[in-house]
């Protein structure tokens, strides 16, 4: 039976669904601020642009990915201390550039010849927005660039400046100008330029910051200011910027503001270079400072996560914090072995949302900090998600406050731990690999197998390893506390279906470092299974595309893990992501009640599999259709049947008869 919590957050699903629908039309009714927050609620990340839902996805050819995000001097040392630490760089080559607030825009050319342009979707797959580029802004986009054999994109930003939106603000009432791009972009009747989204296209601009290619002269790729030239020279209307050398975050931060309090006297070229006009940029939407490093070697070492670039940040406007005071520093064990410390403080109330506990990142940072028992600190949300002690208030401590004695602090928790590194980590196996078969089992969505039975399967030596999972019999679950003879028979069915799991998850799965969703789906395109993980060796593309860091480490796990692999490697893994994306119904997901007619269940399923729909036990928060037998309105109807039934109603979901099903498939089949 769905609980009180699932049912909440079923409910809060709609809510979320609602407000991105009306975004894509570009009138929300909240803002982004808000709706980051609703969806913090929920267990699985959403984002404002859904490509199950694109009407024209396409592909990138170089993933699109975001910036991270930092807010105050602690979010820099961060960066910079990464930076120096994968680098060995002292001095460090900064490029500071508006962070403009519009729709990304990937225009992409071949053998110099324009060809497509794409928002920014999920970073790997976007919408393709093409015609209505080409007629509504088109002097803004070069047609043809010189000497760019191969696969080019170049990428930029779509906005409307303040003075524009105003008067776009008198005929219709969009929320901010931004908004108002979003909802024209991706509009259907945007392309033509008659129409209301098509002239008021007409009034938007583009700056472009970025251009990729794998077929530079000479082989070598440009810093980030060749690259601005590159953009200028070939006729592109390229972002302002700014070049220093900084060695520190303070100097950093220092350059920042004194980048930030000078933009209202640049003035911007936002026309194509033979137009001629320009404007101020305090006209033109910002919402931060994005900070890249210069060098190409930097940035190749440095490489990316599943989100973001490594060598570059989004430096946000401040939020002011609201004061609250720490009560209890604990700590967590991570899978790698990572110590990370986290801040219990006094309960506050901060954009409607309730915080009790603040993460510190890691020990380094908790001394570098300097929190303290008692202290009072200014706490913010950064970016309107994430709990995150902006300040600490150091002037209000009394003669009692001593600084945190962290090994001390450790052991009194009863942790086993090392000093490795310049660090201490735990070295309690058994709860390190805990946290790694809880990775596994929550990434492939093992039912039944939780936090307390994967403790006692690790705690016994029952399970060493992700492998030992699937040699797990009935006979042996039931001794454990809570596991009945029924219970242990499903999870033992659980595991073995992994078997053939979509081997992009199971790579996730397996805990190796860096390898995230996202990079997972790039690396398995060019390693499509184990035995080519077991083969694997450090080449070209892979420094390229996951970084000299992320393909060392992927490298060293490979080694270490020669036996498990071997292991894995007559499992029948699929492409499944691969397959279900190019359906009809991919991203849809079904629950199917009563008896049917017509065709039995199983027949059903399949012909829902095999459009990329996914088929669901029960409702949750992602069901999207609910299909209802003839039979299920019956007096013989079971109980599950009329609950599910009842549930569909309450939460809006679109429910289909035999014969509407039936319909709905031949359609989706066309």
């Amino acid at each position: 039976m769905t609980n009180k919590k699932e049912l909440n957050e079923m409910v809060l699903l709609k809510e979320i669904e609602y407000n991105n629908k009306l975004y894509h039309k570009g009138q929300p009714e909240i803002s982004d601020a808000e709706f980051d927050a609703l969806a913090k609620n929920v267990s699985e990340k959403l984002s404002f642009e859904n490509v199950a839902e694109l009407k024209n996805p396409q592909t990138h050819h170089f993933p699109m990915l975001s910036l991270a995000k930092a807010y105050t001097l602690e979010d820099l040392t961060k960066f910079i201390k990464q930076v120096k630490n994968q680098t060995d760089e002292d001095i460090i080559e900064v490029v500071l550039e508006p962070k403009i607030d519009g729709i990304g825009l990937n225009c992409c050319y071949v053998d110099g010849v324009f060809v497509s342009a794409l928002t920014r979707g999920d970073g790997v797959v976007g919408e393709n927005i093409t015609e209505m580029i080409k007629q509504c802004i088109p002097k803004y986009l070069p047609l043809q660039i010189k000497d760019a054999p191969g696969v080019w994109e170049v990428r930029g930003e779509v906005f409307i400046t303040h003075k524009k939106f105003e008067q776009i603000r008198k005929q219709e009432s969009y929320s901010n100008s931004r908004n108002t791009i979003a909802g024209c972009a991706r509009s259907p009747k945007a392309s033509a330029t008659h129409s209301k989204q098509g002239a008021q296209l007409k009034h938007a601009s583009i700056v472009f910051y970025e251009v990729l290619s794998q077929n530079w002269p000479q082989g070598a790729e440009l810093t980030t200011t060749e690259k601005l030239a590159w953009l200028k020279k070939n006729n592109f209307t390229a972002n302002f910027s700014h070049k220093n050398t900084v060695t520190n975050a303070e100097e950093l931060h220092h350059t920042i503001q004194g980048f930030k309090n000078q933009l209202k006297y640049f003035v911007c070229e936002i026309e194509n270079n033979s137009q001629g006009a320009s404007a101020h940029l305090s006209n033109i939407p910002q919402d931060g400072v994005v900070v890249k490093l210069n060098t190409a070697n930097s940035k190749k070492i440095l490489g990316c996560t599943a989100k973001y670039p490594k060598w570059a940040v989004a430096f946000k406007w401040n939020e002011p914090g609201v004061k609250t005071t720490v009560e209890r520093i604990s700590y967590t064990i991570g899978r790698t072995g990572g110590i990370t410390p986290v801040a219990k403080i006094a309960p506050v109330i901060i954009d409607g949302t309730k915080i009790n506990k603040v993460t510190l990142n890691n020990l380094n940072y908790l001394k570098k900090l300097d929190v303290r028992l008692k202290d009072s600190v200014l706490v913010i949300k950064a970016g309107q998600i994430i709990p995150q002690i902006l300040k600490v208030l150091t002037h209000e401590r009394d003669g009692s406050s001593q600084p945190v004695d962290i090994q001390k602090s450790l052991l009194q928790q009863n942790m086993s731990i090392a000093f490795v590194n310049g660090e201490w980590v735990s070295t309690d196996c058994e709860a390190i690999q805990e946290q790694k078969i809880r990775h596994y089992a929550k990434t492939l969505k093992i039912v039944g197998l939780g936090p307390a039975l994967i403790k006692q399967l690790v705690g016994d030596g029952s399970v060493t390893n992700a492998f030992d999972l699937y040699n797990l019999t009935p006979d042996q679950l039931v001794k454990y506390i809570n596991i009945g003879p029924k219970t242990a028979l499903q999870v033992v069915s659980n595991i073995q279906k992994t078997r053939s799991c979509a081997f992009q998850k199971w790579v996730v799965a397996c805990g190796i470092p860096n390898i995230g969703p996202q990079t997972a789906k790039i690396l398995t395109h060019y390693i499509p299974s184990v035995e080519a993980l077991l083969n694997f060796q450090n080449q070209p593309p892979f420094d390229a595309i996951l970084g000299n860091v992320t393909t060392q480490q992927l490298l060293s796990w490979v080694l270490a893990n020669q036996q498990l692999l071997e292991n894995f490697k007559h499992f029948t893994f699929t492409q499944l992501d691969q397959l279900q994306s190019e359906g009809s119904l991919y991203g849809y997901h079904f629950v199917i009640t009563g008896r049917f007619k017509t065709l039995k269940r199983k027949q059903l399923e399949t012909q829902i599999e095999g459009l990329g729909g996914t088929i669901q036990a029960k409702i949750n928060k992602k069901t999207r259709y609910l299909l209802v037998g003839a039979l299920a309105h019956s007096p013989k109807a079971s109980g599950a049947s009329e609950s599910k039934l009842s549930r569909g109603k309450l939460l809006e979901l679109q429910i289909l008869t035999e014969a509407e099903t039936l319909d709905f498939l031949t359609q989706k089949n066309n």
